[in-house]
């Protein structure tokens, strides 16, 4: 499959939603990627995003997460939010452990520069629905090539991160669509359109007045069984979160703040299956 999703590179640029709010400073792709694509399969999708995403699907057996030693998959991937873009192109590699249980995922961020490493136990991530309790091991190389290995309790710890590993979704429309196969790189692939849709109203008093918080969720994915980890060709997920005020004391109210939009967008540039890297170059 020849890329056509955005240059590879990690950047900020600023977006049209921007109001004079600082911008982020992109943080490691470590578990953006694997908690993103199961994080990619553990790690893959920028904000980490949401990794939220493709649990809420994977939760709903919309799509079948795989770890077979040798395969690959190259993803363009891209947030937009009010505080600007972050683009970025991640490869994600599958090699086998000394433990036949276990496998490494090895996570390569053209942007960054940067390599990581997951030891992982795809039963546990099966059996128990929690991508942090599945990880045992997660290692970073330094530009001079050494091996890091991080604190992964830290990680279990950190709200930000259980927060990204929470379904979204409570009670979604969950649509699925048959279509029309095609083919990519001389080979005939399966596909299917998964589709989740939720809108939630939530109310807060507030004094006099309530608080109203609407929430639109809409996650779209066209998988194929062909592709390795996930199944991924595309994702997009857009959020919708607007606030006004109601009530006897909305009159006196500041004028309601613009809606906070956030989309992801995920596409597959290449995948494949190369069974002489089943092993882990260079070892862990």
């Amino acid at each position: 499959m020849r890329p056509t999703g955005p240059r590879s590179r990690t950047e900020r640029t600023s977006a049209p939603r921007s109001h004079g709010r600082p911008g982020r400073t992109p943080g490691r792709p470590v578990f953006r990627v694997v908690v993103s694509s199961v994080l990619l399969a553990l790690v893959v999708w920028p904000s980490v995003a949401s990794a939220s995403e493709l649990l809420s699907w994977w939760r709903r057996d919309l799509v079948d997460v795989r770890f077979e030693p040798g395969d690959f998959a190259t993803y363009a991937q891209v947030e937009i939010t009010e505080d600007g873009a972050l683009v970025d192109t991640v490869t994600v590699h599958v090699y086998a452990a000394e433990v036949p249980e276990r496998r490494w995922l090895e996570l390569r961020s053209r942007g960054a520069g940067t390599v990581d490493r997951i030891l992982l136990r795809p039963d546990a991530l099966r059996r128990d629905g929690d991508p942090l309790a599945a990880v045992d091991s997660l290692l970073r190389r330094e530009r001079d090539g050494r091996w890091i290995v991080e604190d992964v309790e830290s990680y279990r710890d950190r709200r930000l991160v259980r927060r990204h590993l929470t379904d979204p979704f409570v009670d979604p429309q969950v649509e699925r669509t048959a279509l029309t196969d095609s083919t990519i790189a001389s080979r005939t692939i399966s596909r299917e359109r998964v589709r989740l849709v939720e809108e939630r109203r939530e109310e807060r008093t507030i004094g006099r007045s309530t608080l109203v918080v609407r929430t639109r969720l809409r996650a779209e994915a066209t998988i194929s069984p062909q592709v390795p980890l996930a199944g991924l060709l595309t994702a997009t997920t857009l959020s919708t979160v607007t606030t006004t005020t109601e009530g006897e004391g909305s009159a006196r109210s500041r004028r309601a703040a613009p809606p906070l939009v956030t989309e992801r967008r995920l596409e597959c540039l290449e995948f494949g299956h190369d069974s002489a890297r089943r092993l882990l170059p260079g070892g862990p």
